[in-house]
């Protein structure tokens, strides 16, 4: 089913969230525990850089390459729908003590 088929549903984000403009990935992803992001090539290797589990939604351009490569490789999970994204995010924050980043 294509996203554009796919019935859009809200997810609320939680008080855990936090949504900031711009932030420096390789300060970040150190202090965090899971990145869920768009998949760019700086973003990509930030958070290999960083050893922690990533989550790649691509959205344009050659976020397609670098999530299909990092999942070929097993050192990332392609998600398919930007709701699963998002439910993927709120999931792991919530009622956790896990710090998760979300990166449009």
């Amino acid at each position: 089913m294509s996203e554009s088929k796919e019935q859009e549903i809200e997810v609320a984000i939680p008080p855990e969230c936090f949504l900031v403009d711009k932030v420096p990935h390789d300060w970040l992803f150190p202090r965090i525990d899971v990145a869920l992001h768009h998949g760019g090539a700086g973003t990509t290797g930030a958070s290999l850089r960083a050893g922690i589990p990533t989550l790649i939604k691509p959205w344009f351009g050659d976020q397609y390459f670098w999530a299909s490569r990092v999942q070929a490789l097993g050192v990332c999970l392609l998600v398919p729908y930007r709701n699963l994204l998002l439910t993927c995010c709120v999931r792991l924050a919530s009622g956790s003590r896990l710090s998760v980043c979300l990166i449009w």
